[in-house]
Formats: structure tokens, C-alpha cells, sequence
């Protein structure tokens, strides 16, 4: 009676502890529930229409998303599930964002509850786990967006827990229903499909020969030869491989050019990470330092010598630029802390789980740095809960838990972490509710906004279709006399004008934020690092700029 008493008092402190995360999610999520569609939500939200107007012909609708006309599948590179969902709200309540946040917003949750559960099956302290792993800008920021990334995170974290389930009770249910998460999380986004050799690792770590957890790996293999068949039916062409195909075109080709991308995606990854900068020295020894030490004056140096890396300069017509030097420091910093905590994995022995995350971390790493078409944010997503066990095992070994006042540090780090998270979040808000702003005052001051064209996308064009204003086609000349054109200034597939147009004036849009997430003139870029080196940049972000130009 006395162990079941105190079982019973064991689950309702571990599901209160779950609650009280849930609490703090909820209470940072919803101010920023009213948020506009921005970057390529406007595609998903573009095939959400199509699906309404025909479900099996998902991306048969037509887009102009690179200056010209074209079929969805052309230009959508991700594959359809995301846009079912939308859909499905849609149907009820229109495309309405509140509606729609609120939907991806049970994503969160259920994500934050697996990556509870795997702090458990990790051995891991669970609350420790969570937080760091949700207190973070790539987590909070892409759970504000209604694209894939959240969604394939949620199907990656409860593929993982169902397939450790099996593995714990050689149960053919558990990987099952492993499969069946990996399929819908592949669904959802291609990059899914790399919890697939993970599995195979682990399944033959653990059985050495084949089982039942071999369901787990030919579900969606069968799923995926059913997708490409299906799409090479429908339009000609296999979606899943034309995808792989894309993300390979811009990677890397010359040992200088892995070298910039090894630097970028550490920067990358310590921002989406920066709890890993607070976190990651307090168990380190002092190889740890010493590593750290030359890391820090290798990469100040480089910078200096250069005064730039990649594409991206730190030196402009004002000057250096120290306060981009000394972040992208920083970021890197953090990410090459994140590096050290795994390789620090190695010295608790090659056991099961020890490779499974040195596996998983420097497998999304590779990808996200090399073989993507950009460095980005969403690409490091599916580090979240590795990161987070990771960090908290670190804790362990330092000591919290065994005494409060390293505890009350570490939670410490943990919040300010949040902080830097949430400024990353609400300054993506403000950017993204500019352009939704911007296209709403611009149309409405035309009494047929169908004489107005723009150029640009990302939310912009969502929103100025809304309203009734058309994309610009490069390709057509049938511009008549008096007809306007917006183009703005920071966005992606902008082009000059032939002499035609005459420049007839701007609007401007100022941001009250501390941080910039999309900013070429301050070198971030969260969605790309065509942008910047740096996923989001602490200064005042320069005003948005719509310019206007005339058909003569």
C-alpha cells in the first residue's frame, strides 16, 4: 500500500511539473497568437486553397512565387501534410491567424510532452530536459509560423518515443506506431526521413538481427515509394527526390567554402541554442577551456583578417562593423559549446544512447551547415530535444539537484535564456505584422487594386493578393500606362525595372524591437544565411521601405 501511495504521489508531481511548463508555453505563446503569415507560410497556406478547391490534386493550383507564373509543385518543395491541416481549420473558420496559431499551438504541446517523455526514457531530469529545449528561439519562433517545421518536430519526437518504447518492451505496437509517426513526419517534411538510419543504428545496436523493429523502418519506406509514385502520376515528376535535389543545388564546393559553412552553421546553431553559451561551461574541465580558448581567438582573428566570412562583410563604408563581429563571436561561441557537450558524450562510454544522440546532433548539423540549399534556423528544429538532453545531463554532472544554490544558477541561465527567446520571437512578430500593415494600407488606397502589382513575397504577397493586387511577372511586357508597381525593399525575388517605370515615391515602417531576424542591412537572416551569418541580431532593425514606380 505504501509504494503504491507513494507511486501515485511520484505521477502527480511529474504531471505537475508537465502542467506548470505548459503554463509558462501557453502564457508566452498566446500574445503573439494574432500573428501575421510571413516567409513561406504563404506557400503551405497557397496549397491549404488548392486542397479546399480539389484534395488530391494538393499542389495543381497555380503560384508566383519566383517572378512568373507556375504550377504549385514547381515551387513547393515540401510535401502536402502541413497544408491538409490548414486546410482542414480553414474549412471552419477561414484563414483566419488566430484560428490557425491556435491549431499549430497543439503542436507545441504535444511536442513539449514528448520531449518530457524522452528526457525520462534519456535518463534525464525531465523538467530540466523540457525547458531548455522550449526556451529557445527556433523553437518559439517557427511555433508562430503555420509552415512544417514544428509539425515534423512533433512527429520526430513522438517517432522517437514510441520506437525507445519498443526498444525498452520489444512490443511490435510500439514500432508500429514509431513507423507510422516517422511516415506522417516525412509527410509533413522530407528532412524526417533522416530518423530512419538512426533507427536502423539503434535497431541493430540493440537486437543484431531482424525483428519486429524492423516495422518501424519499412513503414515508411513502403509510404515513401507510394508518395513518389503518386506524385510522378499526378504531375510528371517525383516530388520527394526533386526536393533532395533542390537542397543539394547551393551546398558547398570548395574546402574554403566548408570552412565559412562550418563557422555559419555554429553560428546558427548557438542562436537557435544560446542557452547552450550559459549552460554548456559549467561542466566543462579544462580541456574544455582550452579548446574554448582557442576556438574563441581563432574565430576574432579570422574575422578581423577577413572582415567578413562567406559572402557577408563586417567592414562597410561606415566602418567595421564590431557589434556583427562580436555576435557572430558569440553565436559561435554557443554553438561550438554545443558541439563540446556531445563530443563530451563520449567519455560516459559508447553505450546505446551516448551514440544515438552523437548520431542525431551531428547528423542535423552536417545537413543544416553543408547539404541544405541555406544555413537556417528550421533547420537545426529537430536538435531541440537533443539539445535539451544534452544540456540537462551537463547540469547533472556539474551537480544541480544535489545542491540549491547550483540549482538557482542554473535555472537562472535557463530563464535569461527564455528572455533572449521571447525578444527573438516578439521581434519576428512585429516584422512579420509590418509587411500584413503594409499591404493593407497600400491597397487600400486604390479604389481597383487590381491595376496594383508588387514584387516580393513571403507574407507581403499573401496578404496583397488578399486584397486583390496582383504578383509581377518578369516574363510579360502588357503594362499599361499609369499602372503601379510596389517593390519591397527587404524580401526575396525583387528585380529591377526596365525604364519604363519611373519612381514615384515610398512609405516607410518603423520596428520598436531590440532585435532584427530579417535584416540584410544588418546582416541576420533567421530564414536564410543569404541574409546574414547570424540568425537574428541584437540592435534597432532599420525601417521596412515599399517603393513605388509608374508605368510611363
Amino acid at each position: 500500500m505504501t509504494k503504491a501511495l507513494a507511486r501515485v504521489t511520484a505521477l502527480k508531481n511529474e504531471y505537475r511539473s508537465l502542467v506548470y511548463i505548459l503554463l509558462v508555453l501557453t502564457l508566452i505563446y498566446f500574445p503573439f497568437a494574432d500573428k501575421a503569415f510571413t516567409v513561406d507560410d504563404t506557400l503551405f497556406l497557397k496549397a491549404a486553397e488548392q486542397i479546399l478547391v480539389d484534395p488530391l490534386d494538393f499542389y495543381g493550383g497555380e503560384a508566383n512565387w519566383f517572378g512568373e507564373p507556375s504550377t504549385q509543385y514547381i515551387v513547393n518543395e515540401n510535401p502536402p501534410l502541413v497544408s491538409y491541416l490548414s486546410a482542414a481549420v480553414a474549412s471552419v473558420f477561414g484563414f483566419n491567424e488566430f484560428a490557425l496559431h491556435t491549431f499549430f499551438f497543439l503542436v507545441l504541446v504535444l511536442s513539449t510532452i514528448g520531449i518530457y517523455r524522452l528526457g525520462r526514457q534519456f535518463g534525464c531530469n525531465p523538467v530540466s530536459t523540457t525547458l531548455i529545449a522550449i526556451l529557445t528561439p527556433v523553437f518559439l519562433v517557427h511555433g508562430t509560423n503555420v509552415m512544417s517545421d514544428s509539425t515534423l518536430l512533433m512527429f520526430w519526437i513522438w517517432g522517437l518515443v514510441f520506437w525507445l518504447n519498443g526498444i525498452k518492451t520489444d512490443s511490435p505496437k510500439w514500432f508500429f506506431l514509431a513507423g507510422l509517426s516517422v511516415t506522417l513526419g516525412i509527410l509533413t517534411k522530407y528532412t524526417c526521413v533522416f530518423l530512419l538510419p538512426l533507427m536502423i543504428v539503434s535497431g541493430v545496436w540493440q537486437y543484431r538481427k531482424p525483428g519486429w523493429w524492423l516495422v518501424a523502418i519499412f513503414i515508411p519506406l513502403i509510404a515513401m515509394l507510394g508518395y513518389e509514385y503518386y506524385t510522378h502520376t499526378l504531375y510528371g515528376i517525383g516530388l520527394f527526390f526533386k526536393a533532395f535535389i533542390y537542397a543539394s543545388e547551393e551546398s558547398p564546393g570548395e574546402l574554403v567554402d566548408y570552412f565559412d559553412h562550418t563557422l555559419i552553421g555554429l553560428a546558427f546553431l548557438g542562436g537557435c541554442f544560446p542557452v547552450a553559451l550559459l549552460l554548456g561551461p559549467l561542466s566543462g574541465g579544462r580541456l574544455f577551456k582550452q579548446f574554448t580558448f582557442i576556438f574563441t581567438a581563432g574565430v576574432l582573428a579570422l574575422t578581423f583578417y577577413q572582415g567578413g566570412i562567406g559572402e557577408h562583410s563586417f567592414v562597410s563604408d561606415d566602418g567595421t562593423n564590431f557589434s556583427l563581429i562580436i555576435q557572430f563571436w558569440v553565436f559561435s561561441l554557443a554553438g561550438f559549446c554545443l558541439v563540446m557537450a556531445c563530443i563530451k558524450e563520449l567519455s560516459n562510454g559508447l553505450d546505446h544512447d551516448s551514440v544515438f544522440l552523437l548520431l542525431w546532433f551531428f547528423g542535423i548539423f552536417v545537413f543544416a551547415s553543408y547539404l541544405n540549399w541555406t544555413i537556417n534556423a528550421r533547420s537545426f528544429i529537430l536538435l531541440v530535444p537533443a539539445v535539451g538532453i544534452l544540456l540537462s545531463r551537463r547540469l547533472e554532472q556539474w551537480g544541480v539537484g544535489g545542491g540549491k544554490f547550483k540549482t538557482i544558477i542554473a535555472g537562472s541561465m535557463i530563464g535569461f535564456a527564455g528572455l533572449v527567446a521571447v525578444a527573438a520571437v516578439y521581434a519576428d512578430y512585429v516584422w512579420s505584422n509590418m509587411a500584413r500593415t503594409a499591404a493593407r494600407e497600400i491597397t487600400a488606397r486604390f479604389d481597383d487594386p487590381r491595376r496594383l502589382f508588387f514584387q516580393g513575397h513571403w507574407g507581403f504577397q499573401f496578404y496583397m493578393e488578399k486584397a486583390g493586387a496582383l504578383p509581377m511577372d518578369f516574363e510579360s511586357v502588357d503594362y499599361k500606362k499609369g499602372e503601379l508597381v510596389v517593390v519591397p525593399k527587404n524580401n526575396t525575388s525583387v528585380r529591377g525595372l526596365p525604364p519604363v517605370f519611373v519612381y514615384v515615391g515610398q512609405v516607410k515602417y518603423s520596428h520598436n524591437s531590440i532585435v532584427a531576424t530579417m535584416s540584410p542591412a544588418g546582416s541576420s537572416g533567421f530564414y536564410s544565411s543569404i541574409l546574414g551569418p547570424i540568425p537574428y541580431i541584437f540592435e534597432k532593425p532599420r525601417d521596412e521601405i515599399y517603393l513605388f514606380y509608374q508605368r510611363r
